[in-house]
């Protein structure tokens, strides 16, 4: 079970790649951000992978109705 913290990092990577900047969105300290981010990117690299997939898959019906 995520915290909110990690659940928010773990949108806000998903949507932008950047550990540091998803962690201080996610609300973590700018002080420790890097590192924090970090970490957490490679604790969380399953959950990441498993958001960053139902995004693609949420734009894929947008995407083809533009063509």
């Amino acid at each position: 079970m995520l915290t909110e913290k990690q659940s928010l990092f773990v949108k806000e990577f998903a949507l932008c790649g950047n550990d540091t900047q998803s962690a201080i969105r996610a609300g973590y300290s700018e002080k420790t951000a890097k590192q924090k981010g970090h970490t957490l990117r490679h604790q969380l690299q399953r959950q990441i992978e498993d958001e960053t997939r139902r995004l693609m898959q949420s734009a894929v019906p947008g995407a083809l109705a533009q063509i």
